[in-house]
């Protein structure tokens, strides 16, 4: 177990993902699951991890797809794409979201949701103390 930069308790699998180690953190942000190895958070410039999680993710319902610039997972009319560069596309009936910039995604893949994972947390006084974030997260549910 090691303490991250955000104060919070990870510990790092064989395979180098991390998995959130301590339950009770609700409303923190990354720290609010403890799913063990069903939930990992994962930087985007580590594209193996990255893929591997996605087909993962994506499972026997849906369809996986690599190209060189990222990988789609598409469950029917649903559908989430991952660049490499970082931006995330998804969409579904009444719903499509275009350039979400992520630098870390966490898959909770016994809840079936993808969260991309932006900007970073204050813990400083930059914000004149309210306590905001400059972090937002975008989730997608697997249908």
């Amino acid at each position: 177990m090691t303490d991250s930069a955000d104060g919070s308790d990870t510990t790092d699998t064989a395979d180098g993902t991390t998995t959130e180690a301590e339950a009770g953190k609700a409303g923190k942000g990354d720290e609010d699951i403890d799913d063990g190895e069903d939930a990992v958070i994962i930087p985007i410039d580590d594209w193996e991890r990255v893929l591997a999680n996605a087909e993962r993710f994506a499972g026997e319902r849906g369809e996986v797809a690599e190209t060189d610039t990222g990988v789609t997972c598409e469950f029917g009319n649903a559908r989430v794409e991952i660049r490499r560069d970082g931006r995330v596309n998804a969409g579904m009936p009444l719903h499509d979201v275009t350039n979400v910039e992520a630098d870390r995604l966490r898959f909770e893949h016994a809840n079936g949701a993808l969260v991309a994972i932006g900007g970073e947390r204050r813990d400083d006084d930059r914000d004149g103390g309210s306590g905001e974030d400059d972090r937002f997260t975008y989730t997608f549910r697997r249908p």
